[in-house]
């Protein structure tokens, strides 16, 4: 298990907002945003905010990091 997994689980979260997904990654909220955009990480935008549920967090960081 990398470091982004272990982060990831021991938060106990369903989902994520693109901000405590980019602290996770140590980028910025945009650049997370810019991998949903241009299709590296799944995300669901509701009321004008980007979620991106557990499952997709881990494929991301099992595929990327």
């Amino acid at each position: 298990m990398n470091y982004g997994q272990k982060k990831i689980i021991e938060t106990q979260q369903e989902f994520f907002t693109t901000d405590s997904f980019a602290n996770i990654l140590g980028v910025a909220p945009c650049t997370v945003r810019r991998y949903i955009r241009d299709g590296l990480l799944t995300g669901i935008k509701i009321s004008g905010v980007y979620l991106i549920f557990l499952s997709d967090a881990l494929n991301y960081i099992n595929k990327f990091n």
